[in-house]
Formats: structure tokens, C-alpha cells, sequence
């Protein structure tokens, strides 16, 4: 389908961009959501249990844009014709800006289901591999974090419990 043609070519463009020489680079910003997430939330308390007992440390081995999603892609005739917003760019932890690509935003209509994300992290692993578990790690917290930040929009909360339970099921995540 063309939605799954775009999210692979969407995936492909950051695994370019995280072939970027990194040693030009000084280290990329560190926003607030790359650490765990800090809420009373009891949805997401299972999640963050398993973030804190599974903490991974954030390698910083690769040059990173630090805020790529489909806000700062143009696309023209079916390709990226650019890409912008390198504000946050430098060394940085890629498993963390593939997760920031991959991770649904409110009003977003795709990325909301698996198969997205497959179809995306295939085109990423086209041009380069990447750590799963540290991923899915990210991938967690990710959601846990806009879970918290737009905890007063239920349909999308929701939409992210949904996505995390298929996510722990599938890769066999124990947050208990």
C-alpha cells in the first residue's frame, strides 16, 4: 500500500541520517523524555516498573537527529525531499530517536497500530541495524511520556494502552 511504501522510506531516511559521521559532533541535547518517566499514573505504573528494573544506559554512539517525526519530513513525489528541525542533532542514542520516530502522537494517524512500526524499523534496517530490546526500551518510555502529557485526552490514552499491551505481548515484556 502506499501508506506502508511511505513508512518504509520514512524509516529508511533516519537509518542515512544515523550514518552520519558523529566524531563532527559535540554530544545531542538530552530533553526530559529520554529519562524515565516520573508519573502517579496507575495505567502505566506496571510500565514503569519495568523501565526502572530494566534501565538501560544511553550509549551515545551515533550522529542522531533528536526530533525526527513526520512534522519535520517534506516529501515530494513520493520521496523525502528534506528534512528539518536539527535542533536537537549530534551524538546521541539512536535506539531513543528511532523510538521518538516510531512513537504515536496525538491526532497522528499512522504508527497507531504494530504493523506500522514493523514497516518502518524494516525500512530503517535496510540501511543499518540497531539494538531491539534498547528500542523497545525507548519505545516504552516514549509512550509512557506522552501517555502523561496528554493524560486529559482519553481516546488517545487509550490508544497508547492498547499499543503498549501488544508491544509487552508480542515481544514477551514482563511488566508485572
Amino acid at each position: 500500500s502506499k501508506k506502508e511504501e511511505y513508512l518504509y522510506k520514512y524509516g529508511k531516511e533516519l537509518a542515512i541520517i544515523h550514518k552520519i559521521p558523529k566524531d563532527l559532533f559535540k554530544n545531542s541535547y538530552q530533553r526530559d523524555i529520554n529519562s524515565i518517566v516520573k508519573t502517579e499514573i496507575k495505567e502505566l505504573q506496571p510500565y514503569v516498573r519495568y523501565l526502572s528494573k530494566n534501565y538501560i544506559e544511553a550509549n551515545k554512539d551515533t550522529f542522531i537527529h533528536g526530533d525526527f517525526h513526520y512534522g519535520n519530513i517534506l516529501w515530494d513525489k513520493g520521496k523525502v525531499s528534506t528534512v528539518l528541525d536539527f535542533e536537537y542533532s549530534g551524538k546521541g542514542f539512536k535506539e531513543q530517536d528511532i523510538a521518538w520516530a516510531t512513537v504515536l502522537r496525538p491526532g497522528q494517524k499512522f504508527m497507531d497500530n504494530v504493523n506500522d512500526i514493523k514497516v518502518f524499523l524494516s525500512g530503517y534496517k535496510e540501511e543499518l541495524s540497531f539494538n531491539f530490546n534498547k528500542y523497545l526500551w525507548c519505545l516504552i518510555n516514549c509512550y509512557c511520556h506522552f501517555y502523561n502529557m496528554n493524560s486529559n485526552n482519553k481516546e488517545y490514552c487509550a490508544k497508547i494502552l492498547e499499543l503498549l499491551e501488544q508491544i509487552s505481548k508480542e515481544n514477551k515484556i514482563d511488566i508485572l
